[in-house]
């Protein structure tokens, strides 16, 4: 039987920021969690994915009530942050890494990573669990060739579906470019220079606006780049929400 009053606070002790060690917030979560406390609970999850000590996510994990689906959309909360040590935990615990997000671009674990910068360890992780680099998102596109945009090669230098103005892409993460782009640029070309502000890539943002990007792209949130690059510039490492 669910206890609402457990939930909540459960749902504060994960948003808050850890307070005592991992131990201490695991026996707390716990205690709530025998109490009665939801682990299904839209909040209670998602926020324990955003710290680095596990103490709650570990409980929460560790429920026989949690349920696979909300499992797996909150993998993607947790490739919005710098946790290998923490995606790995939700994937053992059963996070589907071929899930589609629900909103935005409906992308899976791989396209979230590769747009969020995680390190190959990360991508090389999602692979082993079974994540698959052939899915495409919204926008036609696979993670492979989502990695060949973001100047990536986690997926080999190639893909089947790539196309010339990829590659052409992928050069400007590493020089400008050398030609011009081979085909008139699309909203999803043009926001990649919101995304290499985001990234607090200045190398490549320069290369981008040398190659024609404009300036003021809009993002699906209604930033331009120059806003992008102010709020990532003012907020904390943890503090990308995706939606």
């Amino acid at each position: 039987m669910i206890d609402l009053a457990a939930t909540m606070a459960l749902v504060e002790l994960s948003a808050q920021p850890p307070s005592a060690d991992a131990a201490a917030l695991h026996h707390m979560a716990q205690q709530l969690l025998d109490a009665g406390a939801d682990p299904n609970h839209h909040e209670a999850l998602y926020h324990a994915c955003e710290h680095t000590n596990h103490g709650v996510l570990e409980a929460i994990l560790g429920s026989p009530k949690l349920e696979p689906p909300w499992l797996s959309y909150c993998l993607l909360r947790m490739l919005d942050f710098d946790d290998v040590e923490g995606v790995e935990k939700m994937l053992r615990a059963g996070a589907d890494p071929n899930l589609r997000s629900r909103q935005g671009d409906r992308e899976m674990t791989l396209h979230h990573a590769i747009r969020r910068g995680r390190d190959s360890a990360t991508i090389q992780l999602l692979l082993a669990h079974g994540a698959r680099p052939d899915i495409i998102n919204i926008h036609n596109h696979t993670a492979r060739r989502q990695a060949i945009r973001f100047g990536r090669a986690d997926f080999g230098e190639t893909a089947p579906e790539a196309t010339p103005l990829d590659y052409w892409l992928h050069q400007l993460w590493q020089h400008p470019a050398q030609t011009p782009h081979p085909e008139a640029l699309g909203k999803q070309d043009i926001r990649l220079l919101i995304e290499a502000a985001r990234l607090g890539r200045h190398d490549v943002v320069r290369n981008m606006l040398a190659a024609g990007f404009p300036v003021d792209p809009e993002a699906a949130d209604e930033l331009d780049a120059m806003g992008y690059a102010n709020t990532f510039r003012t907020t904390s490492p943890r503090t990308p929400v995706i939606r």
